[in-house]
Protein backbone atom coordinates (compact mmCIF):
# COMPACT_ATOMS: atom_id res chain seq x y z
CA UNK A 1 0.00 0.00 0.00
CA UNK A 2 1.09 3.47 -0.71
CA UNK A 3 0.71 6.01 2.07
CA UNK A 4 0.58 9.73 0.43
CA UNK A 5 2.08 12.94 2.03
CA UNK A 6 -1.07 15.04 3.49
CA UNK A 7 -0.75 19.18 4.63
CA UNK A 8 -2.77 20.87 6.97
CA UNK A 9 -2.63 24.16 7.96
CA UNK A 10 -1.58 25.71 11.23
CA UNK A 11 -2.00 29.61 12.74
CA UNK A 12 0.54 30.29 15.19
CA UNK A 13 0.48 34.11 16.66
CA UNK A 14 -0.69 35.51 13.23
CA UNK A 15 1.57 33.05 11.20
CA UNK A 16 0.22 30.03 9.08
CA UNK A 17 3.21 27.01 9.22
CA UNK A 18 2.48 24.84 6.57
CA UNK A 19 3.49 20.97 7.40
CA UNK A 20 4.22 18.46 4.92
CA UNK A 21 4.02 14.92 6.84
CA UNK A 22 5.50 11.98 5.28
CA UNK A 23 5.43 8.18 5.77
CA UNK A 24 7.98 7.55 8.82
CA UNK A 25 10.63 6.18 6.40
CA UNK A 26 11.35 9.62 4.83
CA UNK A 27 12.53 13.13 6.26
CA UNK A 28 10.41 15.81 6.94
CA UNK A 29 12.23 18.20 4.48
CA UNK A 30 11.47 21.40 4.88
CA UNK A 31 8.77 23.77 6.89
CA UNK A 32 7.55 26.88 4.93
CA UNK A 33 6.36 29.70 7.12
CA UNK A 34 3.89 32.11 5.12
CA UNK A 35 3.58 35.65 6.74
CA UNK A 36 0.18 37.62 5.92
CA UNK A 37 0.78 41.09 6.92
CA UNK A 38 -1.95 43.40 7.95
CA UNK A 39 -3.21 45.61 4.88
CA UNK A 40 -3.83 49.68 5.17
CA UNK A 41 -8.01 50.29 5.71
CA UNK A 42 -7.53 53.77 4.01
CA UNK A 43 -5.93 54.41 0.67
CA UNK A 44 -5.91 58.07 -0.58
CA UNK A 45 -6.97 58.27 -4.82
CA UNK A 46 -7.00 61.05 -7.12
CA UNK A 47 -8.10 60.72 -10.73
CA UNK A 48 -9.05 57.19 -9.57
CA UNK A 49 -5.40 56.09 -9.09
CA UNK A 50 -4.62 54.61 -5.53
CA UNK A 51 -1.27 56.87 -4.02
CA UNK A 52 0.94 55.28 -2.07
CA UNK A 53 1.78 57.26 1.33
CA UNK A 54 4.63 59.67 1.17
CA UNK A 55 4.21 60.15 -3.06
CA UNK A 56 4.82 62.94 -4.75
CA UNK A 57 1.63 63.56 -6.78
CA UNK A 58 0.74 66.75 -9.23
CA UNK A 59 -2.57 67.84 -8.76
CA UNK A 60 -2.21 70.07 -11.97
CA UNK A 61 -1.41 73.72 -12.75
CA UNK A 62 -3.12 76.91 -13.20
CA UNK A 63 -1.65 80.40 -15.08
CA UNK A 64 -0.70 82.86 -12.23
CA UNK A 65 -3.41 84.48 -10.05
CA UNK A 66 -5.76 81.73 -10.88
CA UNK A 67 -6.91 78.47 -9.14
CA UNK A 68 -6.89 75.03 -9.71
CA UNK A 69 -8.98 71.99 -7.93
CA UNK A 70 -8.23 68.87 -7.26
CA UNK A 71 -10.56 65.80 -5.99
CA UNK A 72 -8.95 63.70 -3.56
CA UNK A 73 -11.31 60.71 -2.43
CA UNK A 74 -10.41 58.82 1.11
CA UNK A 75 -11.56 54.78 0.34
CA UNK A 76 -12.26 52.85 3.21
CA UNK A 77 -11.01 49.12 1.76
CA UNK A 78 -12.95 47.32 5.34
CA UNK A 79 -15.32 45.43 4.10
CA UNK A 80 -16.61 45.27 8.05
CA UNK A 81 -15.26 48.17 9.98
CA UNK A 82 -15.74 52.02 9.86
CA UNK A 83 -13.03 54.27 9.26
CA UNK A 84 -12.94 57.17 11.50
CA UNK A 85 -10.77 60.55 10.82
CA UNK A 86 -9.05 62.20 13.74
CA UNK A 87 -6.91 65.21 12.85
CA UNK A 88 -8.29 68.78 13.08
CA UNK A 89 -8.43 69.59 11.02
CA UNK A 90 -9.36 66.92 9.18
CA UNK A 91 -6.55 67.54 6.44
CA UNK A 92 -3.58 68.97 7.12
CA UNK A 93 -1.39 70.92 4.92
CA UNK A 94 2.23 71.25 6.08
CA UNK A 95 5.42 72.55 4.56
CA UNK A 96 7.01 75.95 3.72
CA UNK A 97 4.68 76.76 0.36
CA UNK A 98 1.41 75.42 2.17
CA UNK A 99 0.16 78.88 1.52
CA UNK A 100 -0.25 78.18 -1.94
CA UNK A 101 -2.69 75.47 -1.06
CA UNK A 102 -6.17 75.24 0.44
CA UNK A 103 -8.82 72.97 0.89
CA UNK A 104 -12.45 74.03 -0.24
CA UNK A 105 -14.24 71.05 1.09
CA UNK A 106 -14.14 68.84 3.73
CA UNK A 107 -13.94 65.01 4.25
CA UNK A 108 -16.56 63.39 6.15
CA UNK A 109 -15.55 62.42 9.35
CA UNK A 110 -16.58 58.80 9.58
CA UNK A 111 -16.51 56.28 6.40
CA UNK A 112 -18.47 53.35 5.97
CA UNK A 113 -17.03 50.45 5.42
CA UNK A 114 -16.56 49.69 1.43
CA UNK A 115 -17.23 53.77 1.51
CA UNK A 116 -15.18 56.84 0.53
CA UNK A 117 -15.51 60.23 0.93
CA UNK A 118 -13.90 63.18 -1.17
CA UNK A 119 -12.51 66.82 -0.55
CA UNK A 120 -11.15 69.30 -2.79
CA UNK A 121 -7.55 70.21 -2.83
CA UNK A 122 -6.91 73.90 -4.25
CA UNK A 123 -3.84 75.10 -5.68
CA UNK A 124 -3.30 79.45 -5.96
CA UNK A 125 0.19 80.02 -7.85
CA UNK A 126 0.88 83.88 -8.49
CA UNK A 127 4.41 82.62 -10.64
CA UNK A 128 5.32 80.20 -12.73
CA UNK A 129 7.50 78.29 -10.35
CA UNK A 130 6.16 74.76 -8.98
CA UNK A 131 4.75 74.55 -5.40
CA UNK A 132 4.59 71.91 -2.61
CA UNK A 133 3.47 70.93 0.32
CA UNK A 134 2.62 68.36 2.42
CA UNK A 135 -1.13 66.95 2.80
CA UNK A 136 -1.60 64.86 5.91
CA UNK A 137 -5.01 62.77 6.64
CA UNK A 138 -4.98 61.18 10.22
CA UNK A 139 -7.51 58.26 10.74
CA UNK A 140 -8.19 55.34 12.93
CA UNK A 141 -6.33 53.32 10.55
CA UNK A 142 -3.87 50.81 12.92
CA UNK A 143 -1.55 50.53 10.07
CA UNK A 144 -1.72 53.92 8.22
CA UNK A 145 -3.05 56.49 10.72
CA UNK A 146 -0.76 58.97 9.54
CA UNK A 147 -1.04 58.91 5.29
CA UNK A 148 0.60 61.97 4.27
CA UNK A 149 1.89 62.98 0.39
CA UNK A 150 3.45 65.65 -1.23
CA UNK A 151 1.35 67.41 -3.95
CA UNK A 152 2.84 69.91 -6.49
CA UNK A 153 1.17 72.49 -8.56
CA UNK A 154 2.90 74.88 -10.49
CA UNK A 155 2.17 78.42 -12.68
CA UNK A 156 1.92 77.73 -16.64
CA UNK A 157 1.73 79.82 -19.42
CA UNK A 158 -1.10 78.11 -20.48
CA UNK A 159 -3.74 75.49 -19.39
CA UNK A 160 -6.91 73.87 -21.02
CA UNK A 161 -5.70 72.95 -24.42
CA UNK A 162 -2.38 74.29 -25.24
CA UNK A 163 1.27 73.52 -26.71
CA UNK A 164 0.62 71.70 -29.09
CA UNK A 165 3.44 72.86 -30.89
CA UNK A 166 6.22 74.97 -28.88
CA UNK A 167 9.16 76.66 -29.91
CA UNK A 168 11.60 78.96 -27.89
CA UNK A 169 14.63 82.03 -28.42
CA UNK A 170 16.52 83.31 -25.86
CA UNK A 171 18.17 86.38 -26.20
CA UNK A 172 20.18 88.09 -23.23
CA UNK A 173 17.70 88.90 -20.29
CA UNK A 174 14.75 88.42 -23.05
CA UNK A 175 13.07 84.91 -23.30
CA UNK A 176 10.17 84.13 -25.78
CA UNK A 177 7.66 81.08 -26.04
CA UNK A 178 5.66 80.44 -28.93
CA UNK A 179 2.87 77.78 -28.77
CA UNK A 180 -0.42 76.82 -30.20
CA UNK A 181 -3.63 77.76 -27.97
CA UNK A 182 -6.37 75.77 -28.80
CA UNK A 183 -8.76 76.17 -25.70
CA UNK A 184 -9.06 80.07 -27.51
CA UNK A 185 -12.05 80.93 -29.81
CA UNK A 186 -10.33 82.05 -32.27
CA UNK A 187 -7.66 79.54 -31.58
CA UNK A 188 -4.08 81.42 -31.27
CA UNK A 189 -0.22 80.84 -32.08
CA UNK A 190 0.27 82.89 -28.97
CA UNK A 191 3.86 84.63 -27.77
CA UNK A 192 4.76 84.95 -24.23
CA UNK A 193 7.55 87.00 -23.38
CA UNK A 194 9.71 87.70 -20.45
CA UNK A 195 12.34 90.56 -19.72
CA UNK A 196 13.45 89.25 -16.45
CA UNK A 197 15.91 85.94 -17.70
CA UNK A 198 12.57 83.88 -17.79
CA UNK A 199 11.83 85.03 -13.90
CA UNK A 200 7.89 85.96 -15.02
CA UNK A 201 6.35 86.28 -18.10
CA UNK A 202 3.52 88.77 -17.51
CA UNK A 203 3.20 89.63 -21.06
CA UNK A 204 1.82 87.00 -23.83
CA UNK A 205 0.04 88.22 -27.36
CA UNK A 206 -0.95 86.84 -30.68
CA UNK A 207 1.25 86.17 -32.97
CA UNK A 208 -1.80 85.39 -35.49
CA UNK A 209 -5.27 83.54 -34.87
CA UNK A 210 -7.00 81.13 -36.35
CA UNK A 211 -10.96 80.60 -37.00
CA UNK A 212 -10.11 76.52 -38.76
CA UNK A 213 -6.94 75.10 -36.45
CA UNK A 214 -4.70 76.37 -34.32
CA UNK A 215 -1.28 76.52 -35.78
CA UNK A 216 2.05 73.30 -35.63
CA UNK A 217 5.17 72.62 -36.33
CA UNK A 218 6.20 76.06 -35.33
CA UNK A 219 9.83 77.43 -35.04
CA UNK A 220 11.71 80.12 -33.69
CA UNK A 221 15.18 81.63 -34.15
CA UNK A 222 16.21 85.09 -32.78
CA UNK A 223 19.50 87.34 -33.68
CA UNK A 224 19.23 89.69 -30.77
CA UNK A 225 15.75 91.94 -30.65
CA UNK A 226 14.36 90.20 -34.13
CA UNK A 227 12.38 87.02 -34.45
CA UNK A 228 11.78 84.47 -37.11
CA UNK A 229 8.72 82.40 -37.10
CA UNK A 230 7.41 79.72 -39.39
CA UNK A 231 4.82 77.17 -38.80
CA UNK A 232 1.84 75.48 -40.46
CA UNK A 233 -2.01 75.87 -40.69
CA UNK A 234 -4.45 75.46 -42.54
CA UNK A 235 -2.76 73.76 -45.46
CA UNK A 236 0.21 76.11 -45.69
CA UNK A 237 3.38 77.21 -44.26
CA UNK A 238 3.74 80.77 -43.21
CA UNK A 239 6.28 83.82 -41.73
CA UNK A 240 5.82 86.07 -39.14
CA UNK A 241 8.47 88.40 -38.02
CA UNK A 242 9.02 90.68 -34.86
CA UNK A 243 11.23 93.42 -34.21
CA UNK A 244 10.92 94.41 -30.65
CA UNK A 245 11.39 91.32 -28.94
CA UNK A 246 8.24 89.41 -29.27
CA UNK A 247 6.06 92.28 -28.74
CA UNK A 248 4.23 92.92 -31.89
CA UNK A 249 4.28 90.93 -34.98
CA UNK A 250 4.55 91.89 -38.93
CA UNK A 251 1.96 90.84 -41.63
CA UNK A 252 1.98 86.98 -42.34
CA UNK A 253 3.89 86.17 -45.33
CA UNK A 254 3.22 82.62 -46.77
CA UNK A 255 6.41 80.69 -47.50
CA UNK A 256 4.52 77.83 -49.56
CA UNK A 257 0.94 77.43 -49.88
CA UNK A 258 0.21 74.54 -52.15
CA UNK A 259 0.84 70.24 -51.56
CA UNK A 260 0.55 70.72 -48.34
CA UNK A 261 3.60 71.88 -47.18
CA UNK A 262 4.94 71.34 -43.74
CA UNK A 263 7.70 73.78 -41.81
CA UNK A 264 9.98 71.92 -39.65
CA UNK A 265 13.04 74.69 -39.12
CA UNK A 266 14.08 77.94 -39.90
CA UNK A 267 17.78 79.88 -38.58
CA UNK A 268 18.89 82.70 -38.57
CA UNK A 269 22.05 84.60 -39.08
CA UNK A 270 22.36 88.87 -38.97
CA UNK A 271 19.95 89.37 -41.99
CA UNK A 272 20.04 85.69 -43.97
CA UNK A 273 16.92 83.95 -42.66
CA UNK A 274 16.40 80.30 -43.64
CA UNK A 275 13.06 77.86 -44.10
CA UNK A 276 13.24 74.31 -44.18
CA UNK A 277 9.72 72.69 -45.27
CA UNK A 278 8.56 69.58 -46.83
CA UNK A 279 5.59 69.02 -48.99
CA UNK A 280 3.13 66.32 -49.80
CA UNK A 281 2.52 66.49 -53.52
CA UNK A 282 1.93 63.49 -56.00
CA UNK A 283 2.11 60.96 -53.14
CA UNK A 284 5.90 61.43 -52.15
CA UNK A 285 7.62 64.30 -49.69
CA UNK A 286 9.61 66.84 -51.36
CA UNK A 287 12.22 68.93 -49.79
CA UNK A 288 12.53 72.73 -49.96
CA UNK A 289 13.77 75.91 -48.81
CA UNK A 290 12.99 79.49 -48.90
CA UNK A 291 15.66 82.51 -48.38
CA UNK A 292 15.60 86.25 -47.35
CA UNK A 293 18.85 87.89 -47.54
CA UNK A 294 16.96 91.51 -46.05
CA UNK A 295 16.15 90.09 -42.52
CA UNK A 296 12.79 88.57 -43.47
CA UNK A 297 11.30 91.94 -45.29
CA UNK A 298 11.89 89.80 -48.83
CA UNK A 299 11.77 86.11 -49.78
CA UNK A 300 13.72 84.32 -52.67
CA UNK A 301 11.76 81.74 -54.77
CA UNK A 302 11.56 78.41 -53.29
CA UNK A 303 14.62 76.21 -54.00
CA UNK A 304 14.06 72.42 -54.17
CA UNK A 305 16.85 70.59 -51.85
CA UNK A 306 16.01 66.84 -52.75
CA UNK A 307 12.73 64.85 -54.51
CA UNK A 308 14.44 61.73 -55.31
CA UNK A 309 11.99 59.36 -52.99
CA UNK A 310 10.19 60.50 -49.87
CA UNK A 311 12.64 62.92 -48.75
CA UNK A 312 12.39 66.12 -45.88
CA UNK A 313 10.39 64.98 -43.23
CA UNK A 314 11.62 66.25 -39.74
CA UNK A 315 13.87 68.52 -41.63
CA UNK A 316 15.68 71.53 -39.45
CA UNK A 317 17.98 73.95 -40.54
CA UNK A 318 21.16 76.55 -39.16
CA UNK A 319 22.77 78.85 -40.11
CA UNK A 320 25.96 80.59 -40.02
CA UNK A 321 27.08 83.44 -41.27
CA UNK A 322 26.38 82.02 -45.28
CA UNK A 323 26.99 78.56 -44.44
CA UNK A 324 23.59 76.77 -44.13
CA UNK A 325 22.58 73.04 -43.50
CA UNK A 326 19.22 71.45 -43.18
CA UNK A 327 18.77 67.69 -41.92
CA UNK A 328 16.24 65.37 -42.82
CA UNK A 329 14.54 62.13 -42.60
CA UNK A 330 14.43 60.10 -46.03
CA UNK A 331 11.84 57.91 -45.66
CA UNK A 332 12.58 55.66 -48.76
CA UNK A 333 16.22 55.12 -47.27
CA UNK A 334 15.42 55.05 -43.32
CA UNK A 335 18.33 57.20 -43.25
CA UNK A 336 19.08 60.66 -41.89
CA UNK A 337 20.66 63.18 -44.07
CA UNK A 338 22.25 66.75 -44.17
CA UNK A 339 22.12 69.09 -47.14
CA UNK A 340 24.72 71.74 -46.87
CA UNK A 341 24.51 75.19 -48.75
CA UNK A 342 27.39 77.92 -49.02
CA UNK A 343 25.34 80.74 -50.24
CA UNK A 344 22.85 81.05 -47.36
CA UNK A 345 20.54 78.59 -49.46
CA UNK A 346 20.32 79.67 -52.94
CA UNK A 347 22.21 76.97 -54.11
CA UNK A 348 22.58 73.17 -52.18
CA UNK A 349 25.72 70.90 -52.82
CA UNK A 350 25.97 67.55 -52.41
CA UNK A 351 24.08 65.62 -50.00
CA UNK A 352 25.33 63.48 -47.35
CA UNK A 353 23.68 60.61 -44.91
CA UNK A 354 24.32 60.92 -41.14
CA UNK A 355 23.21 57.70 -40.15
CA UNK A 356 21.08 54.60 -42.08
CA UNK A 357 19.02 52.20 -40.06
CA UNK A 358 19.11 50.13 -42.97
CA UNK A 359 23.03 49.22 -42.96
CA UNK A 360 23.96 46.21 -40.29
CA UNK A 361 24.55 47.73 -37.45
CA UNK A 362 22.52 51.21 -37.87
CA UNK A 363 20.51 52.71 -35.77
CA UNK A 364 16.99 51.38 -36.34
CA UNK A 365 14.16 54.09 -37.76
CA UNK A 366 15.56 57.54 -37.79
CA UNK A 367 12.88 59.35 -38.70
CA UNK A 368 11.65 61.27 -35.77
CA UNK A 369 12.33 64.93 -34.68
CA UNK A 370 15.31 66.50 -35.70
CA UNK A 371 17.09 69.13 -34.04
CA UNK A 372 20.61 70.73 -35.78
CA UNK A 373 22.86 73.74 -34.98
CA UNK A 374 26.15 75.12 -36.12
CA UNK A 375 29.09 77.62 -35.64
CA UNK A 376 32.62 78.06 -36.21
CA UNK A 377 32.30 75.00 -38.87
CA UNK A 378 31.25 72.55 -36.49
CA UNK A 379 27.36 70.83 -36.58
CA UNK A 380 25.73 68.99 -34.42
CA UNK A 381 22.29 67.04 -35.03
CA UNK A 382 20.03 65.75 -32.28
CA UNK A 383 17.88 62.86 -33.77
CA UNK A 384 15.73 60.16 -32.26
CA UNK A 385 16.38 56.33 -33.06
CA UNK A 386 11.96 55.37 -32.93
CA UNK A 387 13.10 51.63 -33.23
CA UNK A 388 15.13 51.57 -30.27
CA UNK A 389 13.61 54.71 -28.23
CA UNK A 390 16.90 56.37 -28.12
CA UNK A 391 18.40 59.77 -28.52
CA UNK A 392 21.52 60.14 -30.31
CA UNK A 393 23.94 63.71 -31.54
CA UNK A 394 25.79 63.87 -34.67
CA UNK A 395 28.93 65.56 -34.98
CA UNK A 396 30.72 66.84 -38.11
CA UNK A 397 33.78 69.56 -38.30
CA UNK A 398 33.62 70.34 -41.54
CA UNK A 399 30.29 70.06 -42.49
CA UNK A 400 30.24 67.23 -45.18
CA UNK A 401 31.65 64.11 -43.74
CA UNK A 402 29.73 62.72 -40.68
CA UNK A 403 31.92 59.72 -39.26
CA UNK A 404 30.02 56.91 -37.29
CA UNK A 405 32.55 57.39 -34.56
CA UNK A 406 30.71 61.01 -33.97
CA UNK A 407 27.63 59.67 -33.36
CA UNK A 408 27.10 59.65 -29.66
CA UNK A 409 24.12 58.31 -27.42
CA UNK A 410 22.61 60.75 -25.22
CA UNK A 411 19.74 58.61 -23.45
CA UNK A 412 16.70 56.61 -23.82
CA UNK A 413 13.55 58.71 -25.07
CA UNK A 414 14.46 61.51 -27.20
CA UNK A 415 11.02 62.61 -28.94
CA UNK A 416 10.88 66.19 -29.39
CA UNK A 417 14.55 67.12 -29.14
CA UNK A 418 15.35 70.84 -28.95
CA UNK A 419 19.18 71.44 -29.84
CA UNK A 420 21.17 74.94 -28.50
CA UNK A 421 25.30 75.28 -28.33
CA UNK A 422 25.82 78.37 -26.19
CA UNK A 423 29.37 79.00 -26.02
CA UNK A 424 30.92 75.46 -26.07
CA UNK A 425 28.61 73.84 -23.96
CA UNK A 426 25.49 72.26 -25.67
CA UNK A 427 22.23 71.71 -24.57
CA UNK A 428 19.63 69.07 -25.25
CA UNK A 429 16.05 69.21 -23.96
CA UNK A 430 13.99 66.16 -24.99
CA UNK A 431 11.05 63.90 -23.56
CA UNK A 432 12.91 60.93 -21.84
CA UNK A 433 11.63 57.68 -21.67
CA UNK A 434 9.92 58.91 -18.33
CA UNK A 435 9.88 62.59 -17.80
CA UNK A 436 11.43 65.50 -19.85
CA UNK A 437 14.77 66.09 -19.10
CA UNK A 438 17.62 68.33 -19.99
CA UNK A 439 21.45 66.79 -21.15
CA UNK A 440 24.74 68.78 -20.96
CA UNK A 441 27.49 67.91 -22.98
CA UNK A 442 31.22 69.96 -22.33
CA UNK A 443 32.80 67.89 -24.56
CA UNK A 444 31.56 68.31 -27.86
CA UNK A 445 29.23 65.89 -27.68
CA UNK A 446 31.17 62.84 -26.48
CA UNK A 447 29.50 62.33 -23.27
CA UNK A 448 26.29 63.75 -21.45
CA UNK A 449 25.23 64.68 -18.54
CA UNK A 450 21.47 64.23 -17.90
CA UNK A 451 19.05 65.84 -15.32
CA UNK A 452 15.03 65.59 -14.67
CA UNK A 453 13.41 68.81 -15.12
CA UNK A 454 10.12 67.51 -13.65
CA UNK A 455 9.15 64.26 -11.85
CA UNK A 456 5.59 65.04 -11.07
CA UNK A 457 4.37 65.14 -14.58
CA UNK A 458 3.75 63.23 -17.97
CA UNK A 459 5.19 65.28 -20.84
CA UNK A 460 3.50 65.75 -23.75
CA UNK A 461 5.38 64.08 -26.59
CA UNK A 462 4.47 67.00 -29.71
CA UNK A 463 7.15 69.63 -28.61
CA UNK A 464 9.55 71.33 -26.41
CA UNK A 465 10.83 74.40 -26.33
CA UNK A 466 14.37 75.35 -25.30
CA UNK A 467 16.30 78.67 -24.45
CA UNK A 468 19.57 79.15 -22.88
CA UNK A 469 21.10 82.73 -22.12
CA UNK A 470 24.79 82.43 -20.06
CA UNK A 471 23.59 80.11 -17.46
CA UNK A 472 20.09 80.55 -17.28
CA UNK A 473 18.28 77.91 -19.03
CA UNK A 474 14.41 77.48 -19.10
CA UNK A 475 12.89 75.02 -20.79
CA UNK A 476 9.02 75.25 -21.93
CA UNK A 477 6.78 71.64 -22.13
CA UNK A 478 3.48 69.99 -22.53
CA UNK A 479 1.83 68.14 -19.77
CA UNK A 480 -0.82 65.64 -19.79
CA UNK A 481 -3.89 65.75 -17.25
CA UNK A 482 -7.27 63.50 -16.88
CA UNK A 483 -9.08 64.44 -14.35
CA UNK A 484 -12.23 62.53 -13.73
CA UNK A 485 -12.62 62.46 -17.24
CA UNK A 486 -11.68 66.07 -18.04
CA UNK A 487 -8.48 66.35 -20.36
CA UNK A 488 -6.10 68.99 -20.47
CA UNK A 489 -2.51 69.85 -21.97
CA UNK A 490 -0.92 72.62 -20.07
CA UNK A 491 2.32 74.72 -21.06
CA UNK A 492 4.61 74.86 -18.44
CA UNK A 493 8.22 76.34 -18.18
CA UNK A 494 11.23 74.91 -15.52
CA UNK A 495 14.39 77.72 -15.34
CA UNK A 496 17.66 76.47 -14.07
CA UNK A 497 20.44 79.03 -12.92
CA UNK A 498 22.98 76.96 -13.39
CA UNK A 499 23.77 76.11 -16.58
CA UNK A 500 20.99 73.27 -16.42
CA UNK A 501 22.40 71.38 -13.36
CA UNK A 502 19.94 71.87 -11.29
CA UNK A 503 16.44 73.38 -11.60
Amino acid sequence: MTVKPFRFFLPILGLIALFGCTPASELLSSIKLFVDPPSRQIVLQIRGLNIQPDAQISIGNAVPGGTVDCEVTIRNTSSSDSLQLTGSPLVEITGAEAGYFSVQSDPSTTIGPDSNTTFTLRASPDDLQRRTATITVRSSDSVAGVYSIDVVSAGALATGDAGLTIAMAASGSDFQVLFADESLSPQALRCARSTDGGVTFPNTVDVQTYALSAPYQCTVATDGSNLHAAYYTNGRTEYKRSIDDGATWADVEAIAGSSDPRVNGISVSGSNVLVAYYTWGAGTYDLWSRRSTDGGLNWDAAVSVESDGDVGAYCASAIDGTTAYIAYYDVTNNSLKCARSTDAGANWGTIVTVASGVAPGGLGSVCRPISIVTSGGTTYIAFYDWSNDQLYVAKSTDGTTWPSGDVHLVDQGGYAAALVLSGSTLYLAYRGADYPRLARSTDGAATWTTAVIDSTVIPGSEGIGLGVSGSTVCVAYRVFYNDGGVYTWDVLLARSTDGGVTW
